[in-house]
């Protein structure tokens, strides 16, 4: 016996392009690859959306933070950039590790947080600066930032 269900037909809107239209679609098509922790790649359709740093590993060697991000670039920086980072011993700064899934790194001992994307875009609690013992610079720009401290 045959089913006696009426077939629904949709009213399709006219102004609605082809491409938009996704009548024809399965739902939840990965739903089970997701619930059972497989990868499922998506595909950005906007081309300039802009996609916040994440790291894979971060480690210390001597004074310098190394991170290595998902694009495969590797990033180092000072530790004398952070106040607490700058007093820190040797074995703290390689406690260093990933949390928010390589969106930040960690200092449990310190107590201190970083973003991975404020190290990438070069945003640093302390500026630069060069040894004490270099002879760097002219006379005149020495001068001129021995003036601008004092202000």
């Amino acid at each position: 016996m045959k089913s006696m269900k009426k077939a629904v037909k949709t009213r399709r809107d006219p102004d609605m392009l082809d491409e938009y239209d996704f009548s024809g679609g399965m739902r939840g098509k990965y739903v089970n690859r997701v619930a059972d922790g497989s990868i499922v790649n998506t595909i950005n359709a906007e081309k300039d959306s802009v996609v916040e740093p994440a790291a894979i590993r971060a480690w210390a060697e001597g004074r310098t933070i190394f991170i290595e991000l998902t694009d495969g670039r590797i990033i180092g920086f000072p530790t004398k950039r952070f106040r607490i980072l700058k007093k820190a011993t040797v074995d703290q700064l390689k406690e260093v590790t990933l949390r928010l899934d390589g969106f930040a790194l960690r200092w449990e001992t310190l107590d201190e947080d970083i973003t991975v994307s404020g190290v990438v875009a070069g945003n640093f609690q302390l500026p630069y600066k060069t040894t004490s013992g270099s002879k760097r610079g002219s006379k005149k720009a020495k001068l001129r930032s021995t003036r601008l401290a004092r202000r």
